[in-house]
């Protein structure tokens, strides 16, 4: 016959050590049962101190260790998971119910209950027996499929079936209470009288302890806010310019597709004229461009300033995502603001929020979807199944290329997720259909992306430029680069040595990066979630290699991983009291480096003057008629000349390879539009006599305009 053992957890959140008179009336009580027992504080050294100081010798008690912040239900389930008792008692370290209620409770499991909780006896002045708490009861009795029991209490005990039931449901913040209501297991109540909470005396550490903790987290909720202003100034430098200060081709491109949206229905095969007829070449889901130009068309504001308010407000709603992603990681709120922060004064981030770009709202969509990932698993809620579903699914069609990284970090914990549901028993069918819930979180964003891309795919099919360019082995080289590419370390050097942009002046950021490695190394705690951005920040470059070699602006979808990195080597030093101070100073030194930094890499590129380029687009104007169509040669197939001249054109692409007949496909493919100008932009390495004659053998006899001077960044 096995003999009968007892553990105790006890729930010591909020904070408090504790108290020597609980402990021991706890052990007197327990002692009093007549059976071995073990007690489980369960809490976070740091801030609740760890096991009354005249039980630390005890074998018969340990401390089962927790993130600062856990709620009480994530200490009960962590108790739960490592308690081996035949019963396992629960009670709060500064309980409501005495401890001495576990000796009734001892009793009832002994005749047979699986399940025994304390029930506060009626004018003992509990809420729960009046007024409030019924109408409260008869609400959550609405709400659930399986209520619990009528004003249980917190403490209770457990049989050995009870505890296993309990530890094998999903969720990741179970409240007891509902969760032994629905295993459906005998269940009785034994009639409690009611404490008052122990009052901490005056100066006691406990309230010193629980008075930092909130000082430190409004001191940090303070300096987000302050990191807030600073970003939207700073991103407000320069708002007036034009786009040509970084990656100009890129950012005309997309303010060309919202120029000919206006005003237009919202279409799926939309235009972007910059490589003939067909006009439609599309490459991402238009939702950016379809959201800038309603904008301009209800508010009629000026078409670049509205792209760089819809990039910098996602930029800005970023920051939600990433402080979800700290709190289902254990974080507590406060200290949760770290990593969030840490985003929003980056130098990278500000420049690149204020672009007329879609990649800050992939980001945001792909950030959702982990942060909405993270919760439905924690908590196994399908609202935010649902919503991680559609921001993943946003994320994959705007931008696929950003998409791929929060796939696997969400595959990854889908994937684990649907595992668990597998692996609880029940039959085939019920098995398939849970864990297929969970798997359906990155297979349909997935699908929606093939999806988008297929028909984007077919649509550019009918340009014979963008047939050639944008599709095929051509275009997947150019995405995913080549396998030397991969493995060459010029290339990586190339790729890694702009992380410094994203944290700051560059000495500081390599002394930042080493002391995050430094700290992951050495201190356990948030190792997991620091080592997981690393790899996260590493995987995009690692797969599309080329992309994040030519363009630094692709850095938008993994850097806020490596700043998340260094947010969480930060916040382990802050939940720890011995290693607080450190973290403070390097919060200050990473604040000093991001303001820094970006004073010396992006403030000049804010500030410059970019007015050449309104010129050109005027001359272009006055030179043609409106609604006319433009042939371009140099500065490749940018659309920047065409953009600010407000005119639909043929960019030919700057290629030693281009065959003669592409370019004379698309002109014949103009045959019927006005084709007024050839506009060269010099210098050019295609030949302008050529591409003369190609008009002229197409039927277009056309004057030849000259922008000289216009600089391209």
């Amino acid at each position: 016959m096995t003999k009968e053992t007892l553990s105790v957890v006890v729930a010591c959140h909020g904070g408090r050590p504790p108290a020597a008179a609980f402990h021991r009336r706890l052990t007197a009580a327990v002692n009093a049962v007549g059976m071995p027992w073990h007690i489980l504080y369960v809490g976070d050294p740091g801030a609740s101190g760890a096991v009354p100081a005249e039980a630390s010798s005890d074998t018969r008690v340990e401390l089962v260790p927790v993130s600062a912040g856990s709620s009480r239900q994530e200490a009960v389930a962590a108790g739960l998971r490592r308690a081996t008792g035949s019963a396992v008692a629960i009670i709060d370290a500064d309980p409501i119910a005495p401890p001495e209620v576990i000796g009734p409770l001892v009793d009832r499991w002994r005749e047979g209950c699986d399940v025994a909780y304390g029930r506060p006896m009626p004018g003992d002045g509990d809420s729960a027996a009046g007024w409030g708490g019924r109408v409260r009861q008869s609400l959550i009795d609405w709400l659930a499929d399986v209520p619990p029991p009528l004003h249980a209490g917190d403490v209770r005990i457990l049989s050995r079936r009870a505890v296993e039931a309990f530890n094998a449901l999903p969720e990741g913040d179970r409240i007891e209470r509902g969760a032994d209501a629905w295993s459906g297991l005998r269940q009785a109540a034994v009639p409690t009288a009611r404490e008052r909470p122990t009052a901490a005396p005056a100066g006691d550490r406990a309230d010193r302890v629980s008075n930092a903790d909130r000082l430190r987290g409004r001191i940090l909720v303070g300096l987000f806010v302050v990191g807030l202003v600073y970003a939207i100034w700073t991103a407000t430098i320069g708002w007036g310019n034009t786009l040509n200060d970084r990656h100009s081709f890129r950012q005309s491109q997309t303010a060309m597709t919202a120029q000919f949206m206006i005003g237009q229905p919202f279409r799926l095969a939309y235009e972007t004229p910059v490589l003939g007829k067909p006009w439609s070449i599309p490459l991402e889901f238009p939702l950016y461009q379809w959201l800038v130009a309603r904008l301009v068309g209800l508010f009629g504001t000026p078409l670049d300033q509205t792209g760089r308010f819809v990039s910098l407000v996602c930029f800005l709603l970023t920051t939600i995502p990433i402080w979800r992603i700290a709190r289902a990681s254990g974080v507590p709120a406060g200290i949760a603001w770290v990593p969030a922060l840490l985003f929003v004064i980056s130098p990278f981030y500000i420049f690149w929020g204020r672009t007329f770009l879609i990649e800050l709202m992939t980001t945001f969509f792909g950030m959702a979807f982990l942060a909405a990932t993270l919760d439905s698993v924690r908590n196994r809620s399908w609202p935010l199944w649902a919503c991680a579903v559609v921001c993943g699914s946003l994320c994959a069609m705007v931008k696929l290329t950003t998409f791929a990284v929060f796939l696997a970090a969400c595959g990854l914990l889908a994937a684990f997720q649907a595992w668990r549901e597998w692996t609880t028993g029940g039959s085939f069918p019920d098995r398939c259909r849970r864990a297929g819930w969970w798997l359906a979180i990155p297979a349909v964003p997935l699908v929606a992306g093939m999806v988008w891309t297929v028909f984007a795919d077919g649509v550019r099919a009918g340009n014979p430029i963008a047939a050639v360019y944008l599709r095929g082995a051509r275009h997947d080289e150019w995405l995913f680069g080549t396998w030397p590419q991969k493995f060459s370390l010029d290339v990586w050097r190339i790729i890694t040595d702009r992380f410094v942009e994203l944290i700051g002046y560059p000495p500081l950021a390599w002394l930042l990066l080493g002391a995050a490695l430094a700290i992951t190394l050495v201190v356990p705690r948030r190792r997991r979630e620091t080592l997981a951005c690393f790899a996260c920040y590493l995987l995009a470059p690692a797969v599309f290699t080329n992309l994040h070699m030519v363009h630094d602006y692709y850095m938008n979808a993994n850097g806020v991983f490596l700043i998340m990195a260094l947010g969480f080597a930060i916040v382990a030093l802050l939940e720890d009291a011995r290693t607080r101070r450190a973290g403070w100073a390097l919060l200050a030194l990473a604040a000093f480096t991001a303001v820094t930094g970006h004073r010396l890499l992006h403030l000049p590129r804010q500030t410059l003057d970019n007015a050449q380029v309104l010129e050109a687009g005027k001359y272009i104007r006055s030179a043609t008629p409106e609604g006319s169509v433009i042939v371009c040669v140099g500065q490749d197939w940018s659309a920047l000349v065409c953009y600010y001249a407000r005119r639909r054109a043929l960019m030919i692409p700057v290629d030693r390879d281009m065959a003669p007949a592409l370019v004379d496909a698309a002109l014949a493919n103009l045959k019927g539009e006005n084709v007024a100008a050839l506009v060269v932009v010099e210098p050019t390495a295609y030949s302008p006599e050529r591409a003369r004659q190609q008009l002229a053998a197409a039927g277009f006899d056309v004057p030849v305009l000259s922008v000289k001077g216009l600089p391209a960044y």
